[in-house]
């Protein structure tokens, strides 16, 4: 990837307002269907899904190939997604809400259902 210049960097006030344009009504339509989530599902539910877009962006950017694959997206993207994995086994499995918070409770209660499988 090329780092741009100052000079090449700037842009115009008519690329602003059609950059603006564009990503606008993406921007709205995205906050909208969040909101529509949340006033219909758990915060927990809306959070988890939410969570996952970096999965769908990674998978979109690929299938349009407007960025290749980097060793660096798919780690990140399985990071997030491990914890997303955690956070559901916690607040699944946890008795009470305070119990259910503690990320290194979600941790052990991961790795100890794995080890009672084997």
């Amino acid at each position: 990837m090329r780092v741009l210049t100052t000079e090449e960097a700037k842009f115009s006030t008519k690329q602003i307002a059609v950059l603006a344009l564009t990503i606008g009504p993406i921007w709205f339509v995205s906050e909208y269907f969040t909101n529509a989530a949340l006033a219909r599902t758990r915060v927990a539910t809306t959070a988890i899904l939410f969570s996952t877009s970096g999965l769908f962006t990674l998978i979109l950017d690929a299938c349009l190939e407007r960025q290749s694959l980097s060793i660096v997206n798919v780690v990140a993207v399985i990071v997030s997604m491990v914890g997303v994995v955690m956070t559901t086994i916690g607040k699944t499995g946890a008795q009470d809400e305070a119990q259910s918070s503690s990320s290194m409770y979600v941790l052990f209660r991961f790795i100890s259902r794995k080890e009672r499988l084997h």
